[in-house]
């Protein structure tokens, strides 16, 4: 049974409407053969947003992640060109500053994959153009050192893949091959050996999908892939995967109740908030909605949408606020220095 949040869905010949002793409405889709639940958010609340000190550079399709109190937003595009370089977001002073650029060798690249572990931010892949250019680079950056240095190269091509870590290892997913086919295999890092090995496949071929790891109902970590697109399909994707990683295997979960890609997704009380995201290429446009998935009941719900509707924004979870920062407010390449904060407080 789809779980949905509510202003997020168009019914096909409803039938009568049942409200559960939860709250949720259960609403009958003759025309689709199904029922669908449309779930209150989580504690009444669907939270709020403020504005916080603008990034520098309005910058598109970065690699972003929370490290250290900080939110890094790596490389990217700007109307100028692609980009090696790195912002840091402070919210102690709300203030922006520069860090050092990616190693020598790793070319200005969009939609890097980035994810931190153990106290460092690593960076995975990203394109050279749109569709094409994809490399196997992979850095690591040390904030104690303030240094990157350059790691052993993906035995894939990726742009625009997802990257998450579990268990002290880095699984790298999906993306680009370097002729813009979408990729549904999996890459996987240790940090301990700087060697890869391969994990079992998504079951299906998705770039610039959402990420998060959850803990699961079994009381497990769990890597949930979300959305993205398949290049050469009918527009983005609603579907949801888990990756189990004591059994490599994957497993279909609720779909999203918006389909999208380049999304931001945050992290807060155990659960995932998707946030914004471009639309289909035959459909211009960008997401405001910001939609939240439980993993423990395989259900969504509807949260406070973005002030501001963009795609491949930098983005990071710090001390309970989820921080949505640069991106493009157009389909395609537009450019936007907005930096957004949301918390369920």
């Amino acid at each position: 049974m789809p779980r949905v949040g509510a202003e997020t869905k168009d019914f096909q010949s409803p039938l009568p409407l049942v409200e559960g002793p939860d709250g949720t409405i259960y609403v009958g889709e003759h025309a689709a053969g199904r029922i669908s639940a449309l779930v209150p958010a989580p504690g009444g609340s669907a939270g709020s947003w403020t504005t916080k000190a603008p990034m520098p550079t309005g910058i598109l399709d970065a690699g972003g992640a929370a490290l250290g109190g900080k939110l890094y937003s790596v490389a990217g595009k700007t109307s100028a060109g692609h980009l090696t370089s790195m912002r840091v977001y402070d919210p102690g002073s709300d203030s922006w500053s520069s860090g050092p650029s990616l190693p020598s060798g790793y070319p200005g690249v969009e939609n890097p994959a980035v994810t931190a572990l153990n106290g460092k931010l690593y960076v995975f892949g990203g394109g050279t153009a749109p569709f094409s250019g994809s490399v196997t680079n992979a850095a690591v950056f040390d904030p104690g050192t303030n240094a990157w240095t350059s790691l052993a190269p993906m035995p894939v091509a990726r742009g625009g893949p997802t990257a998450q870590a579990i268990g002290g290892k880095i699984y790298v997913a999906g993306g680009l091959d370097p002729s813009g086919v979408s990729l549904s295999s999996v890459s996987v890092y240790n940090p301990s050996t700087n060697t890869w090995s391969s994990a079992a496949s998504m079951g299906t071929a998705r770039d610039n999908p959402g990420s998060a790891v959850l803990t699961d109902s079994d009381g497990q970590q769990k890597m949930y892939v979300f959305g993205g697109r398949t290049r050469g399909g009918n527009g983005t994707l609603a579907s949801v995967e888990m990756y189990d990683p004591s059994t490599n295997t994957w497993t279909s979960r609720a779909a999203m109740p918006t389909g999208r890609r380049t999304m931001a997704v945050g992290l807060l009380n155990g659960r995932a908030q998707l946030m914004g995201g471009e639309k289909s290429s035959t459909t211009a446009g960008t997401f405001p909605q910001n939609e939240e998935y439980n993993p423990l009941t395989n259900s969504w719900s509807t949260l406070a949408p973005l002030l501001t509707p963009r795609h491949g924004t930098a983005y990071g979870t710090i001390n309970g606020v989820v921080y949505v920062a640069g991106g493009g407010p157009q389909t395609g390449s537009s450019y936007t220095t907005v930096n957004e904060a949301f918390s369920l407080g």
